[in-house]
């Protein structure tokens, strides 16, 4: 989940806003709204940890500080692992000194009309936001298979399932990422333990599968769930649910 920021001192305009994010974004967000560059503005700015994006007024009425002094606030603090749009009515001289100081994702008009352009740059700002998160899951899991030993990152694993009486363990990769030369690596390592190893992006759908929901195509009502490579699996009431809540 990403944090959308607003910091405009026209509430009207922030009413505006957060009525078009609601109706337009699809991905799921949570919004703060500020008004103001005030003590709970500059901690959320310090000591926030979930990836933002920030929609500046860069001419924000304020005694201390303007949109643009905020938006150098959050390129201190996080340097440019969060995302800025600016809203304004600058010239566009003014607006090119601006994105070469903060890079922002875009420089918008404040007019009636401008709701679509702040919709297209916060889905850019979200893209931007994964595709860093991408590069920088480096989280593996290691296994050995007969001499061998592997590095497997998270991202790249589709499934693990428990072999039926069998003690070995196979886990369904992209076969495509990490130079790995198969689909299907076999392990003795025990499932229970492979669980504790892993982060939140899976889950444990039964005693012998664990899934990366990331890569969950469908979940039914009759507990069937589908992954993007054609494996189906089946779980719970309980878990379906808690799946359908996660996805």
């Amino acid at each position: 989940m990403l944090n959308i920021v607003i910091c405009d001192d026209d509430n009207e305009m922030c009413l505006n806003l957060k009525k078009s994010l609601i109706q337009n974004i699809e991905f799921e967000f949570k919004l703060h709204i500020f008004h103001d560059y005030d003590l709970n503005f500059h901690e959320y700015i310090l000591y926030n940890n979930i990836p933002s994006i920030y929609i500046f007024d860069i001419e924000l009425n304020n005694t201390n500080v303007d949109g643009y002094g905020i938006a150098k606030k959050v390129r201190k603090a996080k340097s440019y692992s969060d995302e800025i749009i600016f809203l304004s009515s600058y010239t566009s001289g003014i607006i090119n000194t601006y994105k070469y100081k903060i890079k922002p994702i875009d420089f918008i008009e404040k007019s009636s009309y401008c709701y679509l352009d702040v919709i297209s740059a916060v889905n850019e700002a979200k893209l931007r936001i994964d595709a860093r998160a991408l590069e920088n899951d480096s989280g593996a899991l290691l296994i050995n298979e007969g001499k061998d030993t592997y590095r497997i990152k998270y991202k790249n694993i589709i499934c693990i399932e428990k072999i039926k009486n069998c003690k070995k363990v196979e886990i369904t990769v992209v076969k495509a990422n990490d130079n790995l030369d198969k689909n299907i690596y076999t392990t003795y390592k025990a499932i229970e333990k492979i669980y504790e190893e892993l982060d939140d992006r899976f889950s444990q759908i039964s005693r012998g599968v664990i899934i990366n929901k990331k890569f969950v195509k469908k979940v039914s009502s009759n507990g069937q769930v589908v992954m993007a490579n054609g494996n189906i699996f089946m779980t719970s009431v309980k878990k379906t649910k808690e799946l359908k809540d996660e996805l």
